[in-house]
Formats: C-alpha cells, structure tokens, sequence
C-alpha cells in the first residue's frame, strides 16, 4: 500500500510540476475598460495587456493603434498599452485586438478579443436648490435650404452633390437643428472658383458634440484659371486609409516604417498651371506626423490645402517587425502573412543541391562511358589493321 502512495506522490508531483512548466511559458493578451457601463461626455479607459516573447496585434474599433514587438533573450515579457476612448453619444463603443503572439517556447497564438462599453444619456441630477438635465447629444439637422437649386435634403444623407452657373459666386446657407440648443457653423460658401468647391456645415451639440454636413458644388468657367483642386495624391510607401477623392481634404494613413528622410510626395492638380507646395514631408519624428499639400489656382483667386496625418514607428518597432515578419513584408499591408517556415527552406534547398549533384554524376558516368568506349574501338582497329598486314 505505501508504494501506492509513493508512486502515486510521485505522478501528482510530475504534474503539478507540467502545470506550473506550461503556464510559466504560455503566452496570453488580454483586453478590459475601467468600466463597461459609461454615460454620455465619460472618458473610459481600455488596457491591452501582452504577456508574450513575441507579439504582433491591431487595435481597431473606438481606438487604433499597433501593438508590435518581441524580446531580445526570447522570453516572455509583459506589455501593456492603454488607450482613451471618448463617449460623444449614447450607443455602443467597442475596441478589438487581434493577431498573434508567441510564447517562449515558440508555440504561436491567434488572438481576437474585444470589450463593449454602453454608452448613456446622464440623468438628471438633484441639488439643494436646482434640479440640472443632462446636455442633449443630439447634432442632427432636420433642414438644409440653399440660394441655388439642386439639393434635395434628406435626414439619413449627410454628403450632397449640386452643379451651379458660372455667375454663381456665393451661395447663402440656411440650416435647422433637430435640436433646439444645438448650433451651426458654415464655411467655403463665398467666392466660389470654377471647378470643385466643397460647403461644410459642422453642427455643434448642446453637449459639445459635432457632426459635419459637406455639399460638393461643381461650378462652370475656366477650371484652368481658377481651380485649385487635385485630381490624385500619392506618397511613396504609404496607404491611405481611406481612397483620395478630389472633394475631401482631410486624410488619415496608415502607420510607415522608421526614415530619417523625407518622403515623395506627387500631387496631381485638376488645372495644369496650377501651383503647390509641400509642407511637412522632411525632418519626420517618430510618432504622429502632417504632410499638407497647398495648392494654389493660376489665377491666385483660390487656395485649397490637403492635410495627410500618419504615424511613424519608431527603430524598435520596425527592427521587430521585421524579425518577426521579414524585410519584404509590406507594413501598410491589411493581409496577414504566414511566418517562414525555415525547416522547409532548408529542406527545399538541400533537395536541390542533391539534384544538382546526382546531375553532375550521371554526366561524369557519360563521359567514362564515352571514353572506355572510345579506347576498346582503337584497339580493335589496331588488331584489325594488325592482321591485314600479316595476311598481305
């Protein structure tokens, strides 16, 4: 009975040992917000937390950002990140992570996981004296008139599309919130150019919220005199994350590797005379950076500036990314590449050495072959000619 037990100690022991072996080197991400429940205006903090010898993950959703890297000794090592997420508006915010990490052991990790914050309206609260409401979000219009026809508004469609004369200069705008606290400002209605001009109507919550309403206008004249839109832009080795269209002059892209130099930037203008200057492609600083693009009308009765904000990762994190992934991956990329498999590249060009050799042999073989063949036909040339002589 007593080795029973000692051999059943030593089972528990050696598992118990496993256990705590696997758990020493699993690896693990997780994701949580300070609070799951928040009101209208809140702050509301969500934590990535990596516990990994290698890690590559996205955040997404009500916050963005990469989360890249690996440890120098390969171990795991914990990394954590937090990011702001600003409740503007009653609804439901949600931040994801995904990708995939790797223990120190090698052993890899498909992650998708994501937190849901509620958002609600404040309620009402009491003072001793005073009873406060809770702000309206509410940033909605419930009317759009205009001093020129072509639009026809409807409550869903904040983007609008209209053509206009050539003698049209300015176009008079005249808006209605759905709520009666809410305010509106509008711009690029005056001294309208040939071409594209695009009106912005940014309506302002009682609360403090915003919402933009754009109306695209097509005027007709000489676009070659007075436009100074652009057609297309294009910066070397950076993806926009949403496509360039001629009538939107704000962009966001997508995160670029490590440069100490300046980046290519090619505009291309809707008139051909027109002018533009470049601001802010040199000197690039790791973090968030603006390149502006101001172009300038031949005419020089308009100016229009498009603005690219994106975000340059510093040295550690691309020499990471590179380790994990290889030089030739595209870090602008939204595919997600399979890591070598290095056993197979080893495999794949062993093979091809053994074929190259086992070429070279048969061809040697060929050449003896020749040879040997070569020699026994002299020699029986040679007795041939030899027995001739001796009949003659």
């Amino acid at each position: 009975m007593s080795k029973i037990k000692k051999i059943f100690s030593s089972i528990l022991v050696i598992f118990v040992f496993a256990v705590m072996l696997t758990t020493t080197y699993a690896a693990s991400a997780s994701i949580t917000a300070a609070k799951k429940t928040a009101y209208v205006g809140d702050k509301v903090k969500v934590t990535v937390t990596v516990k990994a010898a290698a890690w590559n993950l996205k955040v997404s959703g009500s916050a963005s950002g990469d989360i890249i890297g690996f440890n120098m000794d390969g171990v795991n090592q914990t990394t954590t990140k937090t990011y702001t997420v600003k409740c503007s508006k009653v609804g439901t915010y949600t931040v994801k992570i995904s990708g995939d990490i790797t223990d120190a052991n090698d052993a890899n990790s498909i992650i998708n996981k994501s937190v849901t914050i509620t958002v609600k309206e404040k309620p009402a609260t009491e003072d001793k004296d005073t009873t406060t409401t809770t702000k309206s979000s509410n940033c909605n219009l419930s009317k759009i008139s205009l001093s020129v026809e072509g639009l026809s508004f409807k409550s869903s469609q904040t983007t609008y599309n209209i053509k206009v004369g050539a003698d049209v200069e300015n176009i008079t705008v005249k808006a209605t919130t759905a709520h009666s606290k809410a305010t509106y400002t509008v711009s690029g209605n005056k001294n309208l150019k040939a071409g594209n001009n695009v009106i912005k109507i940014v309506v302002k919550a009682e609360n403090g919220a915003t919402k933009t309403y754009k109306i695209n206008v097509e005027k007709e004249g000489d676009i070659e005199e007075t436009s100074s839109s652009l057609t297309n832009l294009i910066i070397e080795n950076m993806e926009f994350e949403e496509p360039f269209t001629k009538t939107e002059t704000e962009y966001k892209a997508k995160p670029i590797k490590y440069t100490e130099e300046s980046l290519n930037v090619l505009a291309f203008t809707e008139a051909e005379q027109a002018t533009y200057v470049v601001e802010g492609a040199d000197k690039l600083k790791v973090g968030e950076n603006t390149v502006k693009v101001i172009v300038t009308s031949l005419d020089e009765s308009s100016t229009t500036e498009y603005t690219v904000i994106f975000e340059m990762l510093a040295k550690e994190e691309e020499n990471a990314y590179v380790s994990i992934y290889g030089e030739n991956n595209n870090l602008n990329s939204n595919k997600t590449e399979e890591k070598p498999n290095k056993l197979a590249y080893v495999l794949n060009n062993s093979s091809l050495v053994i074929l190259v050799y086992a070429l070279a042999l048969v061809e040697f073989a060929q050449v003896i072959y020749l040879y040997i063949k070569l020699n026994k036909t002299e020699k029986e040339l040679e007795a041939e000619r030899a027995k001739r002589n001796k009949v003659e």
